[in-house]
């Protein structure tokens, strides 16, 4: 038993550097950099594949073309991460509540830009919109547990 020991403890631990080495976990060549970049690259084929899906009359062709204008994310200024580690922690709260203040407002802009899209569709146009809707945020949901 103590030989088995000797030997499968550094065959474990050589195993688990090797598996460590970025060499093993490096992206392969092709794939996109990550970052704001994969985002916009997913989002652009999530609205092709709607506006496919939908089937857009040419009468809704200047709804559509607003709502992507107003679905578009904002451009967040980055935080500056360690001047708000000097601040107390009440100031600390004041400015993450200030942020999803920020937040809230932009989604409810959002909001009344997909109400005012979903006005000019058919009843199946938005059952395909719920759907692909329903689609979109599981996909989030699960990219964020990942």
């Amino acid at each position: 038993m103590r030989t088995l020991h000797r030997m499968l403890l550094p065959a474990l631990a050589a195993g688990g550097l090797l598996l460590s080495t970025p060499a093993v976990w490096s992206a392969p060549p092709d794939a996109p950099p990550p970052g704001p970049g994969r985002h916009a690259e997913r989002m652009e084929r999530y609205r092709a594949e709607l506006q496919e899906k939908l089937k857009l009359t040419p009468q809704q062709e200047n709804a559509w073309k607003t709502f992507n204008e107003k679905m578009k994310p904002p451009a967040w200024p980055r935080r500056d991460r360690a001047q708000s580690t000097d601040l107390p922690a009440p100031e600390r709260m004041e400015q993450m509540l200030a942020r999803m203040k920020e937040f809230e407002s932009h989604m409810a802009e959002r909001l009344a830009a997909v109400k005012e899209f979903y006005a000019v569709l058919t009843p199946e146009q938005r059952k395909v919109f719920d759907d692909q809707f329903n689609k979109m945020v599981a996909e989030r949901r699960h990219h964020r547990r990942s």
